[in-house]
């Protein structure tokens, strides 16, 4: 008896020129998302942390989101930061925009500007204790040498700043629990941080799990790839162009919200300018008038 051969599924929603404007479309905002990032990231140099810190931290960790956004951007064809880009190989991208959401997860649980000071340091304090936590246990098994007592001291201190804490009774038993363990980073998981987004849905849970198949390479990022005319290759193929697009598409509102949290967070920036970038050199040139908008001056 022959073998059933599996037929090829059918073709992706967008193709040809519909996919072609669907894919610059979101290059765009992707490109329009970074400009506005990276001159904010240049706006809020230099200025003192506030109490707490809080500022600074997002400093740190809005830093890791341009990052993201910017090796999206680099490795997405057909961008400023890559024109010739022949490449279009949806995997390293899927990585990275997973990157960029987690990193977001972190910017909203502990910079949001919302929280209460208490709050605030509270979730910081458990961050630094998983720190203590997990450091250790990564290096001694990286290294072999015993681990640093400092680690453990620092722990404690940790710990009964928490329990200090006047945030910390209203807690549940079980966050309580996660709070003074230090395995976890976050007490709360992704749904409850992201509780008052607006795509915060099955849909932008789904979108996640899709990006850590590619990322932990899981058999949904490859088992069934062979059917798909192209994927997989590097040559220039909808199903990777669509994903691509897609990656985007999640990365742009990302940038937007993190930006959006930075002007709360450093309200004595009246105007946030947009700066010209040389994407090739990564310069940042404050610009000159009010004819610069988007990174494209009127008129060129």
């Amino acid at each position: 008896m022959e073998e059933k051969q599996e037929k090829e599924p059918p073709s992706v929603a967008l193709s040809g020129e519909r996919l072609n404007e669907f894919y610059k479309a979101r290059s765009v905002e992707l490109t329009q998302s970074l400009i506005d990032a990276f001159s904010t990231s240049q706006e809020t140099r230099g200025i003192p942390s506030g109490e707490g810190g809080r500022q600074f931290w997002a400093s740190v960790l809005f830093a890791r989101i341009c990052g993201f956004g910017s090796a999206m951007h680099s490795l997405m064809p057909e961008t400023p930061a890559n024109k010739l880009g022949a490449i279009y190989d949806f995997a390293p991208i899927a990585t990275i925009c997973r990157s960029l959401f987690e990193a977001y997860i972190a910017f909203k649980y502990l910079c949001e500007p919302a929280l209460s000071m208490n709050e605030y340091l509270l979730r910081l304090h458990g961050m630094q204790l998983h720190d203590c936590t997990r450091r250790p246990d990564i290096l001694t098994k990286i290294t072999g040498d015993r681990s640093d007592d400092r680690f453990s001291e620092q722990a404690n201190e940790l710990i009964e700043k928490i329990k200090r804490n006047p945030m910390y009774v209203g807690k549940s038993v079980a966050q309580q629990k996660s709070l003074l363990s230090g395995k976890a980073a976050y007490y709360l998981n992704q749904e409850e941080i992201l509780e008052n987004e607006a795509k915060a849905s099955a849909q932008s849970r789904g979108m996640y799990e899709f990006l850590s198949a590619h990322t932990h390479s899981f058999p949904f990022s490859f088992i069934r790839a062979h059917l798909h005319e192209g994927r997989g290759t590097g040559r220039e193929n909808d199903y990777d162009k669509l994903y691509i697009a897609m990656a985007a598409e999640i990365g742009a509102p990302i940038l937007m919200s993190s930006i959006k949290i930075m002007k709360n967070l450093f309200p004595e920036i009246k105007k946030f300018r947009r700066y010209k970038i040389n994407w090739d050199a990564g310069i940042f040139t404050p610009p000159n008038d009010d004819d610069f908008v988007f990174g494209i001056t009127k008129g060129k």
